[in-house]
């Protein structure tokens, strides 16, 4: 009897002590990720050859729909195979969540020590020590990244831990993974939610060189690139994303690629390629709105024009707006056809190649007479805003910033407020510190000055060049910041 009491004692002892093991380990862990400095240059950045796993799962991602026939008997040969597994899953996903735990339990039954199975079978089953069991599997086995891509996951969607452990695990699975590219895509998508544009932009050009056929993360770059007005880098990067995968990408869309990525003599040779006798309406609608750009671009402003008033017959657009974008501005402005035919649909009012600053009468907000003449030779923003509009407001805060930048220069604004009480325009106008003449229009959109401009809503600018011609219409950011300095260098004659 003493015997097995002895042995119920040292038992306990045992237990206890492998318990108070694994806090230990469980504590070093996240020790560890509060000291952890990400650092993405560590992630693997060599090309991949895909398996055989993988080329299903594309497939079935491509398509929608694969066999079961085809991905069991694949199974048969590659059984421990994470891609076929996961396309076989996604397939039971269809026949109900029971269909999925038979399947995972049934793999992880016949082999318990198979990383792979176990990662399945303990995301689909969710027993209650979930997060338990992945802590383990990082313990025995710190360099397969299953262990920290599960565990990630686990306390992303129970959210029992700080989130950026859940960052930091999937980065770290992202380091260890150098034949699968699930954890960079989660750790894309923390970075998208959390609003961290570079970094993710940096990921999503690693997936591209380990995966250089993957569209998303092209399109993901691209659009980073075109946010930033980076326009060289985004024509570079379509120009080897269709060197590595021809013909992945349709003619019309190669053209959209270049055209908004500036490099319109590219467009054009993809352009020439289609024959819009053979586009769906949508593709068509994109063909003549790519159109017109690029042989405005070319010079050849009668085609670009036809290409505008063939877009205007398909769409039913009647929106001024639209067709006094920078595109057809930059190089139509001079060009009476394209004037008139703003004109025609804005009412007769002012907008892009017209005169506007002889136009320009008022009072100012404090009430004396508006002198247009102070303002010859000179490169004037004209905004037209309301205190009403919480987006006007903000334009007008960034527009001190922006102006200061110009201080020195022959750059003006001036505002013109459509408040009815200009008491509330003032306000605005102290409380930002705006330091340009603003002209009080209490007719609001109604009348006045209000009516004068060709726009559908606020806040809404035009860009005039030093000889008093209206020659952008609404442009932003970095758009806005070339073209004034381009204006402000172009020799008035």
């Amino acid at each position: 009897m003493r015997f097995y009491s002895c042995m119920i004692v040292i038992l306990l002892v045992f237990l206890i002590s492998c318990n108070k093991n694994q806090e230990n380990v469980v504590r070093d862990l996240y020790s560890e990720l509060d000291s952890l400095q990400m650092d993405l240059l560590k992630i693997p950045v060599e090309a991949r050859v895909k398996d055989v796993g993988e080329v299903v799962f594309d497939k079935f991602n491509e398509k929608g729909f694969i066999q079961m026939s085809e991905v069991d008997s694949l199974l048969n040969v590659y059984p421990d195979s994470y891609f076929l597994m996961n396309v076989k899953i996604n397939i039971l996903s269809n026949v109900g969540i029971d269909s999925i735990r038979s399947f995972v339990t049934e793999k992880y039954r016949s082999d318990s020590l198979n990383n792979n199975f176990k990662y399945f079978y303990l995301l689909v089953t969710e027993p209650d020590n979930v997060r338990e069991k992945f802590e383990k599997m990082i313990e025995n086995d710190k360099e397969n990244f299953l262990g920290y891509f599960g565990l990630a996951q686990t306390l992303f969607y129970k959210k029992d831990k700080k989130p950026e452990y859940v960052t930091k695990l999937a980065y770290l699975a992202s380091v260890k993974s150098e034949r699968n590219d699930e954890p960079l895509q989660f750790l894309d998508y923390l970075y998208e939610i959390s609003g961290k544009i570079n970094e993710g932009a940096y990921l999503n050009g690693i997936l591209l060189r380990r995966d250089p056929s993957r569209k998303q993360s092209f399109d993901k770059l691209f659009t980073f690139y075109m946010d930033k007005s980076d326009y060289e880098k985004a024509a570079v990067l379509t120009e080897m994303f269709e060197k590595n995968n021809p013909g992945m990408i349709r003619d019309i869309e190669m053209a959209y690629l270049y055209m908004t990525s500036k490099k319109l003599d590219t467009s054009f040779k993809f352009l020439k390629k289609i024959d819009p006798e053979a586009l769906q309406k949508e593709d068509l609608i994109q063909y003549y709105s790519i159109r017109s750009r690029v042989m405005a671009y070319n010079g050849d402003k009668d085609e670009a024009l036809k290409a505008i008033l063939e877009f205007k017959r398909i769409t039913n657009i009647s929106n001024a707006d639209i067709f006094a974008d920078e595109s057809y501005a930059e190089y139509l402005y001079d060009y009476k056809p394209y004037k008139n035919f703003l004109k025609s649909i804005s009412g007769n009012k002012l907008s892009i190649g017209d005169i506007a600053l002889p136009s320009i009468k008022g009072r100012l907000i404090d009430g004396s007479i508006f002198n247009s003449d102070e303002y010859k030779n000179k490169v004037v923003l004209v905004n037209l805003w309301s205190s009403e509009s919480e987006l006007a407001a903000y334009f007008v805060q960034f527009l001190k910033g922006f102006k200061q930048q110009f201080s020195d220069k022959d750059f003006s604004i001036i505002g013109i407020n459509l408040d009815s009480d200009k008491l509330k325009a003032n306000k605005v106008i102290e409380e930002i510190g705006v330091d340009w003449r603003n002209i009080h229009e209490p007719k609001g959109n109604q009348g006045g000055l209000g009516t004068l401009f060709s726009y559908t809503s606020i806040p809404s600018s035009f860009l005039i060049d030093k000889k008093g011609v209206i020659r952008y219409f609404n442009l932003q950011g970095n758009s806005l910041l070339n073209r004034v300095k381009e204006l402000i260098e172009e020799k008035n004659e």
